[in-house]
């Protein structure tokens, strides 16, 4: 019996050390399960943060996108506008070139009858000239016809009185 004693003796400390053992352990379970559910909550919420610093960098890469799209538009615009404005200003610049050389022309042929009208001028003004030596001599020969025909009356009244 002593034995028997002795063994539920040790069976019963043995029993009280597995229990204290496993009260222990069920604690360290306990504590390692509210450190898991700890970092489970860390971890989703650590997802959940990630997640919407991916979803708005997703936003501002998708905006970045769209205002590099509408600036190269832009730029394809301006560069367009461009070419229009220098395809406008190079018809212009031909269109003001055939002009000058039109109006160059017009301008030599202007100059061309202005010469001849002077030339003409010129001529004119020696007819002119030779028309009115012509009728100063007229003048003249008129006078002297004048004088002679009034020497002829006077040397037919003095051959009458004679």
């Amino acid at each position: 019996e002593a034995n028997m004693e002795s063994l539920k003796s040790e069976i019963a400390a043995k029993t009280q050390a597995h229990n204290d053992e496993c009260t222990e352990l069920n604690g360290q379970i306990k504590t390692i399960q509210q450190k898991k559910e700890t970092v489970e909550a860390s971890f989703e919420t650590l997802k959940s943060e990630m997640d919407a610093q991916k979803e708005a960098h997703n936003n501002e890469c998708t905006q970045l996108s769209d205002q590099i799209q509408t600036v190269q538009q832009e730029k394809q615009s301006v560069e367009a506008n461009m070419e229009s404005l220098k395809s406008e200003i190079a018809a212009k610049t031909q269109a003001h070139n055939d002009e000058c050389t039109e109006l160059n022309g017009q301008i030599k042929t202007i100059q061309q009858k202005k010469e001849t009208v002077e030339a003409s001028f010129e001529t004119l003004k020696s007819e002119m000239d030779a028309q009115e030596a012509h009728n100063n001599e007229c003048t003249q020969l008129s006078d002297q016809i004048q004088t002679v025909q009034q020497e002829k009356q006077s040397v037919e009244a003095n051959m009458e009185s004679l």
